[in-house]
């Protein structure tokens, strides 16, 4: 219920953060965006992944596609009834459609940097070493939020804090964020004149 309240404070706070981009008379640019450096972590766990989707040049907003994972081991406990914990050796994979919304505008250096809120919505899967038993498949509403740092609207790196349950005792939900997004330029032709060149003719 707390993951749903915040949820809704973040997605009706969307027109105030995008009201200043309105104003501008910004428009729709979708790019292709591409991340090779997702990484979710605290002092107790870390997940890496990868994700692929679209960036939102005009209204600055991007959805994407991603599969994280734990590319280790690791010494869990779980536990079964009010009575009894048991201990796994566990991988965890996450996969997840995440949405963010970028606002504000600074600038530190001629970077620009903007806060922003989003959420990943996904599947948390979990696998044991050494038994057939894998760990209960959870569905996740993770809001996240934290700074991110544009350089020339082709890198962002963004900075922040999630909430992502995982079920584990040892393991605390709230988990810090830092990816590396790509925007992929778009070279498609847009209209207007096209350069003339005699060589075409001869």
């Amino acid at each position: 219920m707390k993951n749903v309240i915040v949820i809704l404070l973040i997605l009706f706070s969307f027109p105030f953060f995008s009201q200043s981009d309105f104003s501008a008379k910004r428009s729709f640019k979708p790019v292709t965006a591409l991340s090779i450096f997702n990484n979710t972590f605290n002092s107790k766990d870390y997940y890496y992944g990868l994700s692929m989707g679209m960036e939102d040049l005009g209204y600055e907003w991007g959805v994407r596609f991603n599969f994280q994972f734990r590319p280790f081991y690791k010494r869990t406990q779980v536990q079964l009834t009010d009575y009894l914990i048991t201990q796994y050796r566990e991988k965890k994979f996450f996969v997840s459609v995440d949405i963010d919304k970028r606002f504000l505008n600074f600038y530190m250096n001629k970077i620009k940097m903007q806060f922003f809120v989003g959420s990943q919505f996904g599947i948390l899967l979990g696998k044991y070493r050494g038994t057939r038993a894998n760990a209960t498949t959870l569905f996740n509403i993770a809001p996240l939020g934290g700074v991110s740092l544009n350089y020339k609207n082709e890198i962002f790196v963004k900075a922040g804090i999630c909430y992502l349950q995982d079920n584990l005792l040892e393991v605390p939900d709230f988990k810090a964020v830092l990816n590396v997004i790509f925007a992929l330029p778009d070279n498609t032709y847009q209209g207007g004149d096209i350069p003339f060149n005699d060589d075409d003719y001869y």
